[in-house]
């Protein structure tokens, strides 16, 4: 008989245990350790090859070692011979490696994608990818998740703000008009420019904003927070007093909270899809629900 069971990665603890507590799904049990070397050892108990196993793992920071676990478990699962496999990628590193930007350039997007499939899974899910080109390269194994719901779902009953949305740039335009559409409140944007050889950003103002509202600035991934800071910095040039920032993947590299906040931003909040110091909500549900349709 087929039971379903979750395997929990080391990067997705909190995620993964919101996701068995949604389903009622059975916890498989993972060793997981780290050699005084730097290498990574894993075992896992309790599967056996009849099993739908869920393996839930981000590939957050640290990106090469959580994505040289993901691989050591499906490895075992494989070993195993476990005939039905979901695994569901909360971040998924790499994706905005998409296609050469430049000459000799490695197209890691492309890389994960070729390692993980060296492996067998029935399906992949991605919350919020960088871009569909991303996910493209599994093939139609892929799907990504959205997370609008749950931003949706913590601006309205917890925040309780009538803000005014705002993307730091046009890639994240419509997910923001979609956001502040659904919220029934005004959005703007900010257009930028990034130097391919430095990575210097530049932005400006791409829609005016009234000066008395309450900006969230909103985006999908925040790393350094070059992006953010400088949005932030113009808004303020422009008279806006308060400004939050909601993203989904929040990876804060480096000293990024420290630029953000010295740009004025007032209070940081992401999701669940990177553990860490500002995981305000999750997006536990949207993935629950695509486990579902599934299983």
């Amino acid at each position: 008989m087929n039971t379903l069971k979750l395997l929990i990665g080391p990067s997705s603890n909190i995620l993964g245990n919101r996701v068995s507590e949604l389903m009622g799904i059975e916890k498989v049990n993972l060793t997981y350790k780290i050699f005084p070397d730097g290498e990574s050892y894993v075992k896992i108990d309790g599967i056996k090859k009849e099993d739908l196993v869920v393996l839930v793992n981000s590939l957050s920071p640290p990106q090469d070692r959580n994505l040289f676990v993901l691989l050591q478990m499906l490895s075992v699962l494989n070993d195993i011979g476990v005939k039905e496999i979901i695994l569901v990628i909360p971040y998924l590193a790499y994706a905005r490696q998409d296609k050469m930007f430049l000459p000799g350039e490695a197209i890691s997007s492309r890389i994960v994608s070729k390692v993980l499939s060296s492996f067998y899974f029935k399906k992949i899910f991605v919350v919020e990818p960088h871009s569909t080109e991303s996910i493209s390269f599994f093939g139609e194994k892929a799907e990504s998740i959205s997370a609008t719901n749950s931003v949706l779902y913590f601006i309205k009953e917890v925040l309780k703000k009538n803000y005014v949305v705002v993307a730091p740039d046009e890639g994240r335009l419509n997910k923001v008009a979609e956001i502040s559409k659904l919220l029934g409140s005004d959005y703007g944007w900010l257009t930028k420019s990034r130097n391919k050889y430095s990575g210097e950003v530049k932005s400006k103002i791409g829609k005016a904003i009234n000066s008395n509202s309450e900006v969230l600035l909103f985006d999908d991934i925040v790393s350094t927070g070059g992006t953010i800071s400088e949005a932030a910095k113009i808004l303020k040039t422009e008279g806006v007093k308060d400004i939050d920032l909601v993203c989904i993947h929040g990876l804060f590299v480096g000293n990024a909270e420290e630029r953000i906040k010295e740009a004025g931003v007032r209070n940081i909040f992401c999701s669940d899809t990177v553990e860490g110091k500002f995981t305000s909500f999750s997006v536990s549900r949207e993935i629950v629900e695509k486990l579902r349709q599934m299983v």
